[in-house]
């Protein structure tokens, strides 16, 4: 297959899954659970890491934080749905082609941060997708590797990551699951994979300034001395 013909069918599909795409923001908690998953913004700012992981102080601090837009919450499911060659770079083209419409529909206009979060991401995905590969041809047996019988493999995706890009930094949370097929090639051909997967994308951009701001704050502080998780636990 050409590259040509693969790249306008996985245009084609990329625009189907933006009419099905499913934005919308995180909820406070959601945010919280992503802001959690990273380890950098427990170095940068352990107070508010502090913060939200209680109830009662996170229900006070996050919604405020996301409608001032302190953080910049988006959530999304991208369907994912082609057949590339089988190697890294066209995988992870495919992928930032598929993910282009829901980073698209981010609140913030900041296209260096976008490419960040789609490489960072479709990186990710051709990398697990290649480990899932490496794994079932691994399993095969002695005719199955002379035949080279196509294999298959499902897998679960599931990372987190940070990026810094001044004056904002990402936090993202993805999973999902893909089942992926490695098709032999005929003589002198290529390897293909056929790869479906859903990826669910929930990502926070934060205002480093604020942010910092608010990790200095003496009331963040004292409200932090004076938190009591037993009372957290029995109040409604």
């Amino acid at each position: 297959r050409s590259g040509s013909n693969i790249s306008r069918r996985a245009c084609a599909q990329a625009w189907q899954a933006f009419s099905r795409l499913m934005a919308a923001e995180l909820t406070p908690t959601q945010a919280s659970q992503v802001m959690r998953s990273s380890d950098a913004i427990n170095v940068a700012y352990p107070n508010i890491f502090k913060m939200l992981g209680t109830d009662s102080l996170a229900s006070t601090y996050v919604p405020p934080l996301i409608r001032k837009a302190w953080a910049y919450p988006v959530q999304a499911l991208v369907p994912f749905n082609t057949t590339v060659v089988r190697s890294k770079a066209e995988v992870s083209a495919a992928v930032r082609i598929a993910l282009q419409p829901a980073i698209q529909q981010a609140p913030w206009q900041n296209f260096a941060l976008n490419g960040i979060v789609v490489e960072k991401i479709a990186d990710v995905v051709a990398g697990k997708l290649e480990q899932s590969i490496q794994a079932a041809e691994a399993d095969r047996n002695s005719a199955d590797c002379i035949f080279r019988r196509d294999v298959k493999n499902n897998l679960v995706l599931a990372s987190n990551f940070h990026e810094n890009l001044d004056p904002h930094e990402a936090v993202c949370s993805l999973g999902g699951f893909a089942e992926v097929v490695r098709e032999k090639a005929g003589l002198l051909g290529h390897d293909t994979l056929r790869v479906r997967l859903t990826i669910e994308i929930k990502a926070l951009v934060l205002d480093m300034q604020k942010m910092l701001n608010l990790e200095r704050s003496p009331h963040l502080a004292n409200a932090l001395g004076s938190y009591d998780a037993a009372l957290d636990l029995f109040t409604d």
